[in-house]
């Protein structure tokens, strides 16, 4: 909750030039951050940007909690639609055709549009 609509940026692996970009806040996009960057370049581009670094369990990235998180927001998506498949460890495809035909139907034009 404290770096909500910060600049943030998560980072992996080495301390090598700042780490390893995974994931960019779009507050930190808004300043030209991508995940192609390093955490030295990224501070370059904003200096207030956090860097959160994952966890490291015997030397390698230990992304347990992204994915006990990810698999989470599934738990609570699946009752709702038709079909979710994961496609990471924080994207899925969520099949919602039937819902919005469902949607379109019981709604009038002006609604629509």
């Amino acid at each position: 909750p404290e770096l909500k609509g910060k600049p943030t940026c998560v980072v992996q692996y080495n301390a090598w030039k700042g780490g390893a970009m995974i994931a960019v806040s779009y507050e930190a996009r808004s300043f030209g951050i991508t995940r192609s960057m390093r955490g030295e370049e990224a501070k370059k581009k904003c200096p207030e940007v956090n860097l959160v670094t994952v966890p490291v369990s015997n030397g390698k990235s230990d992304l347990q909690i992204y994915r006990r998180a990810g698999a989470e927001v599934i738990r609570v998506i699946e009752p709702l639609v038709d079909r979710v498949e994961r496609a990471s460890i924080d994207e899925a495809y969520v099949d919602i055709t039937s819902q919005s035909k469902s949607r379109v139907a019981s709604s009038s034009d002006s609604q629509l549009l």
